[in-house]
């Protein structure tokens, strides 16, 4: 309750988390055309999700990327898990295109090793009580997928050969544009995911991606490169990248 900080209600995806699979973006909130007022999510476990606002009730779940030991318990040996630990959606959530009636959502197709292991505490290091081993780098791709917003089923999927991790921006044009940590802009078609558009910037791209418009010119603003220390590395330097389309 925004009044009184009271829970009014909650909805758990997974109890006992082990595998790093939470949820690290923003729901989505819209109503769809049956006028059911919907919330939506996508997490690190490689699944979008809708919930009934009202009954609270799921109404659908689909998966965006590839899913393998879902329910996996650690173990000594070690159990595969895909998405991985840097796998699924990660910081930017899924995007509604209320022209289509379409969730998009960018993910990260990677795997994990992960092996138990006693919790042995060093200063200034990472604390698991296990270990994780990551698939090789290269084999780390990504996907944006359009699933339609009353019923879960998937519209289209485009696949990129760097994960996707930016924001996802779909536009009443019908195009949607995003960008990939290989640092390439893509502009798809919003009604069949066809590739419209790449434009290679040599920095990767891991935020928004907006759209404006002044004196009836449209432009698209986004960001470009990363010195910091990152997941996906920090390929490029920062950039802030503005493009106009022809009159």
């Amino acid at each position: 309750d925004a009044r009184t900080g009271g829970l009014r209600w909650y909805h758990q995806r997974k109890a006992n988390d082990a595998l790093d699979h939470d949820l690290g973006a923003a729901p989505t909130l819209f109503r769809s055309p049956e006028l059911k007022d919907v919330l939506a999510f996508g997490g690190k476990d490689g699944w979008v999700v809708a919930l009934d606002r009202m009954t609270r009730k799921q109404i659908f779940q689909t998966a965006i990327t590839t899913i393998e030991g879902r329910n996996a318990t650690p173990t000594e040996q070690g159990v595969r898990v895909c998405p991985g630990a840097y796998g699924g959606i990660e910081w930017n959530g899924l995007a509604y295109d209320l022209t289509r009636n379409a969730l998009l959502a960018g993910s990260v197709d990677w795997c994990t090793t992960i092996k138990k292991g006693k919790a042995k505490y060093i200063a200034g290091e990472f604390f698991f009580g296990g270990d994780y081993q990551m698939d090789p780098e290269e084999k780390a791709t990504g996907w944006v997928t359009s699933v339609d917003a009353s019923v879960g089923t998937i519209k289209w999927k485009f696949h990129t050969d760097k994960p996707v991790v930016s924001g996802i921006t779909p536009t009443a044009g019908g195009i949607v544009i995003f960008g990939d940590t290989g640092g390439t802009l893509f502009a798809l078609d919003s009604a069949d995911g066809k590739p419209l558009y790449r434009l290679p910037t040599a920095g990767m791209i891991a935020g928004g991606v907006i759209t404006y418009a002044i004196n009836n010119k449209q432009y698209i603003a986004f960001t470009s490169g990363n010195v910091s220390r990152m997941t996906f590395g920090n390929l490029g330097d920062p950039s802030i990248i503005v493009l106009a389309l022809p009159n």
